[in-house]
């Protein structure tokens, strides 16, 4: 039968220029041993995100496109999900992008792909890891070196797939379908949700305050989630099968552990730069000890609050971690709060700590003990001396420079300063040598200044915003 692409977008057709149908079948072919497939809307959805990929960073596709090499390379990466297949594979095309950007060409597409897949492996299948690498550690993966961090993560996650990894039979596989208002489903959910209630409480109670009953259920739901995609989907007549639901909790229950694992390595990682720079900020210092309880904590905390993370999170950070409902949950939350924090790190650490404590004594005297973010007056002031036409070091904002830079931003609405500052944000980024993750906060840092430069009182020309050395943000 003939495949329908006609709902490709519109300026997506450098993926599907040729024979689509082909490229499908060819796409498929290649992983029908690992029971992964795309339909020809998962297609059309990455033509579209590899032209976004391809606007984002910046560059122009002269072949076919990188698709069939990303299948190839992690077509057998025990961290495909059936479920999530074609979102990942989203995910992995716009970070080779990206990446070969963070390159500048120093690797060829498949020796950036190999890099990629170990470095994916090693995480056990975390993409948002990729992001933050910079070009030192992608050309360290290609010839087969890991982070010291990741070579003993990879291990340990090697041995406890081999001990302790939950059965991924086929019971899972087939339970896993479309499907609603089954009373099998509410069977075999309540049945299992009534098994966590009576390890609660050891047998003591038949019952539970609401309260607590609800917080169970809470986990039990998040815990499946990582187990199996859509825990609330299981096929009739599977669905009431105790096997089939311990099973998949317990294989959910494993991911969760996997994630604290790979969260105490970005908790190290922040760590170790925090040792390393005179910066303080009582606030960070005291949530990132905090967050490491949390990280020991978690261990018993996932049996049966695993939706929580039991950590006392104070610091801010320049862009904020979405709380729950909306936000991830439990040890995701963790990761996602320690991801950004690298991110905003990594500009930190691209500057003398001398001039970074000068910044900030005139942006707050007090920033050792006040709940601010360290980032932002940082990232502003670089920004401002890249868009004055002078090198991000030093971070000093002259009154000659602030002049110049009146002069650009005066006259313009938000929308308007979003236009000229975001290729500041770019060649910032550029020089600074930032990572996929660290260029897209610094843009959208950017983007955040724009309606405080166009709100900006034209009696104080700029000088709230871009500081000079030693002065006084706060009594302008």
């Amino acid at each position: 039968m003939k495949e329908d692409f006609s709902l490709l977008p519109s300026g997506a057709q450098g993926l599907l220029a040729g024979d689509a149908a082909g490229l499908l079948a060819r796409c498929n072919a290649q992983t029908a041993g690992q029971g992964l497939a795309l339909t020809p809307t998962a297609l059309a959805a990455l033509a579209q995100g590899h032209a976004d990929a391809l606007q984002q960073a910046g560059r122009v596709e002269l072949g076919p496109g990188i698709l069939e090499g990303l299948v190839a390379a992690f077509c057998d990466s025990p961290y495909l999900d059936a479920r999530q297949y074609a979102s990942t594979l989203g995910e992995l095309q716009a970070l080779f992008y990206a990446l070969k950007a963070v390159c500048r060409e120093q690797l060829g597409d498949e020796a950036l792909l190999l890099a990629m897949r170990r470095l994916y492996d090693a995480t056990g299948g975390t993409p948002d890891y990729l992001a933050g690498c910079g070009p030192d550690t992608l050309r360290d993966a290609a010839r087969g070196i890991l982070p010291e961090e990741l070579r003993h993560h990879a291990n340990a996650t090697a041995a406890a797939d081999s001990s302790t990894a939950p059965p991924e039979g086929e019971a899972i596989a087939a339970a896993l379908a479309q499907s609603s208002g089954d009373p099998a489903l509410q069977a075999g959910f309540l049945g299992l949700l009534a098994r966590q209630a009576a390890r609660y409480t050891a047998q003591q109670s038949s019952s539970l305050p609401v309260e607590q009953a609800q917080a169970l259920l809470a986990s039990v739901s998040y815990t499946l989630e990582n187990g199996t995609g859509q825990a609330d989907l299981f096929a009739p007549g599977a669905g009431a099968a105790p096997c089939v639901w311990d099973a998949a909790f317990a294989k959910g229950q494993h991911r969760l552990e996997q994630k604290r694992r790979f969260a105490r390595l970005l908790w190290r990682q922040a760590c170790r730069y925090r040792s390393n720079t005179p910066l303080e900020n009582r606030a960070l210092t005291d949530t990132l000890a905090s967050i490491g309880q949390g990280l020991r904590a978690y261990q018993k905390t996932l049996l049966f609050a695993a939706q929580t993370f039991p950590a006392e999170i104070d610091y801010p950070l320049c862009l904020p971690v979405e709380d729950a409902p909306a936000g991830p949950l439990g040890i995701d939350y963790a990761t996602a709060w320690l991801r950004q924090l690298l991110v905003e790190e990594e500009l930190l650490a691209a500057f003398s700590p001398a001039d970074i404590e000068a910044l900030l004594r005139g942006y707050c005297p007090d920033y050792r003990g006040q709940l601010i973010n360290l980032y932002l007056p940082v990232a502003t002031n670089a920004l401002g001396r890249v868009l004055a036409g002078l090198a991000p070091a030093g971070l000093d904002i002259p009154p000659a420079a602030r002049a110049t830079l009146w002069e650009r931003l005066a006259t313009l609405d938000a929308e308007g300063c979003r236009h000229t500052l975001a290729p500041a944000a770019r060649s910032l980024a550029r020089q600074l040598s930032l990572s996929a993750a660290g260029a897209a906060c610094l843009a959208r840092t950017a983007a955040g200044l724009a309606p405080r430069i166009s709100a900006a009182n034209p009696a104080t020309r700029l000088r709230g915003i871009f500081l000079e050395l030693g002065e006084k943000a706060y009594l302008l």
